[in-house]
């Protein structure tokens, strides 16, 4: 039987956290029906399709990591980024594990 340690129970444990969210900023949240990813590269990806609006672009389709498509109009874009940027930010102060979650 192999014993571990607290440090690194609480090492594998965030190790899960991590695994799993990942895989939920991969599925992504809904928006007009498309599953759209939440990933590192999409934020920096819809930063520029913001200026590409901003600067008279009229829509785009973007590509997600996680392979769906969705049109972003300059309509739609405030509505999407503001759900879409909650979603991705509910991450941000989650990753660490409490001892009393172990």
């Amino acid at each position: 039987m192999i014993k571990l340690n607290k440090n690194k129970l609480l090492t594998i444990k965030a190790q899960e956290k991590k695994r799993e969210y990942k895989d939920k900023k991969l599925e992504g949240i809904e928006f007009e029906g498309v599953m759209c990813s939440a990933t590192f590269r999409d934020q920096s990806g819809l930063l520029a399709i913001k200026q590409y609006l901003d600067h008279g672009g009229a829509s785009t389709i973007f590509n997600f990591e996680n392979g769906n498509k969705l049109e972003i109009t300059r309509s739609n874009f405030d509505s999407f980024y503001t759900a879409w940027s909650r979603f991705r930010s509910s991450f941000f102060n989650n990753i660490n594990i409490e001892e009393e979650q172990l």
